[in-house]
């Protein structure tokens, strides 16, 4: 039984030193939001070309996109109320594009995803509409660390992120396209 004892001992003195070292110097562990691509796609008058309710869509089947060389299909639509969040701490991996609603309910492309602590030049992807148009969307994207600022959220961590897109070879206003056809 002291045997016992000395060991929960020992336990409870080693827990006591490590909460006081979590306080003291600890790194945060940061999760980034991955890069993505949004797509909106409207006609002349304004009706969504994505959104599955709209007689004239795009039929999704028909999408098909390219990226480093492999070809992608729009693989599915989500539901306005399917969840679209991910959890946290995963790694961002490029996968087939998806039709969804934004939070107001729009029907959008989203493309993606890239790790937003990774620099990417000039990172290409071309869609091909189903009706003879293909649009290129790009993005380069890099950033700086200082690791002085590793702990303060203020400073970003210490890190800083230029990203720069771009629509069939324009330079473009951030991740969110609207286009019409």
């Amino acid at each position: 039984m002291k045997k016992f004892q000395y060991l929960a001992l020992l336990l409870a003195a080693f827990m006591t030193i490590s909460c006081e070292n979590d306080d003291n110097g600890r790194d945060v562990i940061i999760d980034w939001a991955p890069l993505e691509l949004f797509v909106y796609l409207s006609d002349a008058d304004g009706n969504n070309l994505l959104d599955p309710e709209y007689e004239y869509a795009y039929d999704s089947a028909n999408i098909v996109l390219t990226y480093e060389g492999k070809e992608y299909e729009v693989i599915n639509y989500l539901t306005p109320n399917e969840p679209q969040v991910k959890p946290m701490e995963y790694l961002a991996v490029f996968d087939a594009p998806y039709i969804c609603h934004d939070t107001k309910g729009v029907a959008r492309l989203t493309i993606g995803e890239w790790g937003r602590n990774e620099k990417w030049d000039m990172a290409t992807v071309d869609v091909a509409w189903g009706d003879g148009t293909t649009d290129t969307f790009a993005f380069s994207h890099d950033f700086t660390y200082n690791p002085e600022y590793r702990n303060d959220a203020d400073n970003g961590w210490g890190y800083t992120f230029t990203t720069q897109y771009y629509l069939n070879g324009e330079s473009h206003d951030g991740c969110m396209y609207y286009l019409v056809k």
